[in-house]
């Protein structure tokens, strides 16, 4: 299936193979969806409201009430993940940047 963006013309598409690019982007946006509905429903599951910014028309991706806001990733693997080396959570800092903690949503 062939999904238009912007009302484009097919012709605006790259295509490599048959294979379109507006599917791939179709296809992330719709994983990105998926994840953020069940990160909001974990947040939701232990007691918070949240706000889901759908379409990304926020600056971020939930907005958690006691928490703030906070932007959603979803990837087939990251990086950061082999960091933790045994420890239940992690700080990260770049240069000059603050340092922030990952740690797993679900205990």
């Amino acid at each position: 299936m062939t999904i238009l963006l912007d009302n484009q013309p097919a012709s605006f598409y790259p295509v490599y193979n048959n294979f379109y690019w507006q599917d791939v982007i179709v296809n992330a946006k719709a994983k990105g969806s998926r994840v953020e509905r069940e990160v909001k429903k974990i947040f939701e599951e232990a007691g918070f409201e949240v706000v889901r910014s759908a379409g990304s028309l926020g600056a971020a991706d939930l907005e958690v009430k006691g928490i703030g806001s906070i932007q959603v990733k979803a990837r087939k693997q990251f990086s950061v993940l082999n960091l933790f080396d045994g420890a239940d959570k992690l700080v990260i800092k770049a240069n000059r940047k603050e340092p922030y903690i990952v740690m797993p949503l679900k205990t």
